[in-house]
C-alpha cells in the first residue's frame, strides 16, 4: 500500500494488488490450538508448583520472622 501510494506520487501506474501478493509470501498463523495446549500445560504446571512451594515458603517465611 504504501509503494502504491509512492508511485502515484511519482505518476507512476500502481502495482496491482494480486501482484503485490506473488511477490512477498506472508506466513502462514500460528495454530490457535498450540497456543491453547502451551498455555494449558503451563496453568498445570504453576498450579502444582504453587501446591508443592506454597506451604513450604510460607513455614520458611513464618519462621524467619520468629528468630528475628
Amino acid at each position: 500500500k504504501q509503494e502504491n501510494a509512492e508511485r502515484a506520487q511519482k505518476g507512476q501506474e500502481p502495482l496491482p494488488e494480486d501482484e503485490v501478493n506473488t511477490l512477498f509470501k506472508l506466513p502462514p498463523e500460528p495454530s490457535r490450538l498450540d497456543s491453547m495446549i502451551l498455555n494449558a500445560q503451563m496453568h498445570n504446571f504453576t498450579k502444582q508448583l504453587n501446591q508443592f512451594a506454597g506451604p513450604s515458603l510460607t513455614r520458611l517465611y513464618s519462621i524467619q520472622e520468629l528468630q528475628k
